[in-house]
């Protein structure tokens, strides 16, 4: 195994807080960890970050640090995160819990690409516009202790509060296209309905992206898949095909409202229709912090597309809100991909 930099003073000690620390290392390496104690049971998580960590070093590392004998039957656990760091866990709770596996999400044998994968960062600090309406970058902002961006509900500014993000620049072709992003909804939230998430995609020579072509979709010269919630923040596959019969757009919505002060990922996909044909599909999966599947929602028989040249697909984020609340909310959106692909899903 290579050497592997550890800090010294990481500590595993009985505490009654959550708390966070985070200390810069040799050569920039950055070590973090999260802990949470119960009275009467010390539960720990923690974070390695070095430029070669093995799963089998992850491991001595948690049971050294911690004095808790890596045991899986009893649930504890070390996974690889996205940005190649691991966590390990004997099942306590977590400041940023662990990234919720998408491996169960599995729709026939076709393969994609992925061709937008941004920092959270970066993300953060890009343009993000709001209209006619407010908010736009004053809500976006970079949370450092959840490596996440943060977009804020604030009870100061006009009704119809909306931060809106179409990357540039980021374009794929395919049949399939597929956005996955883990997200957080404040414990003290408060849904309404005709609400958005920054989460969809879009596609074609121009992409519908609000109601008003049309009294359906035949007018339109492009589409859209995003994700709208209501009061009891239950997700909605919101589509604008061109097929549906009202000039909003239109999709099913999941049974279960989102679960809050905890992460979740969320996967929206799409596989466009043979051009002219009705045989599009898309869905909604929704799985919890331990990567099982929470709630479903599926759009069946959806033209997205008149023509094979209609091959553009892009990013699309809405973050909106119809009036402003009582008092601060947030969401987080983190590890956001967006893949595309050849075949019967991704």
């Amino acid at each position: 195994m290579k050497d592997v930099r550890f800090f010294k003073d990481i500590k595993c000690q009985p505490h009654t807080k959550l708390f966070s620390v985070a200390m810069l290392g040799v050569g920039g390496l950055i070590g973090l960890m999260a802990l949470s104690f119960a009275p009467g049971q010390a539960k720990a998580a923690v974070l390695c970050d070095a430029y070669s960590v093995t799963l089998s070093g992850a491991k001595s590392h948690f049971q050294k640090k911690c004095k808790v004998k890596f045991t899986p039957g009893k649930g504890h656990y070390c996974n690889e995160t996205s940005a190649g760091k691991w966590k390990c866990s004997n099942g306590g709770n977590q400041v940023s819990p662990n990234k919720p596996s998408d491996k169960p999400v599995v729709i026939g044998g076709g393969s994609c690409k992925t061709i937008w994968a941004p920092s959270e960062t970066s993300l953060a600090a890009a343009p993000w516009s709001s209209g006619s309406d407010s908010g736009g970058k004053v809500r976006v902002n970079y949370d450092s202790k959840s490596d996440a961006v943060k977009i804020s509900h604030l009870p100061n500014l006009p009704d119809m509060q909306l931060s809106d993000y179409r990357a540039s620049g980021v374009t794929g072709t395919g049949n399939v296209v597929r956005m996955s992003v883990q997200v957080y909804v404040s414990p003290d939230f408060k849904g309404e309905a005709g609400s958005r998430m920054a989460i969809g995609f879009r596609g074609g020579p121009t992409p519908q992206s609000a109601a008003g072509a049309g009294e359906g979709g035949s007018a339109q010269d492009g589409w859209s898949v995003r994700v709208n919630y209501n009061a009891n923040v239950q997700p909605v596959l919101y589509s604008y095909h061109l097929n549906r019969n009202d000039h909003f757009g239109s999709g099913p919505r999941l049974a279960k409202g989102l679960p809050k002060g905890e992460w979740v990922t969320i996967v929206l996909e799409a596989k466009l229709n043979t051009p002219g044909v009705a045989n599009g599909t898309s869905f909604l999966k929704v799985y919890d912090s331990k990567g099982k599947l929470y709630d479903q929602a599926t759009l069946t028989k959806a033209l997205w597309r008149k023509s094979a040249s209609w091959k553009y697909i892009g990013v699309y984020l809405t973050d909106k809100i119809p009036s402003r609340p009582d008092k601060l909310q947030y969401i987080m959106y983190r590890n956001y991909k967006l893949s595309v692909g050849q075949g019967s899903g991704c």
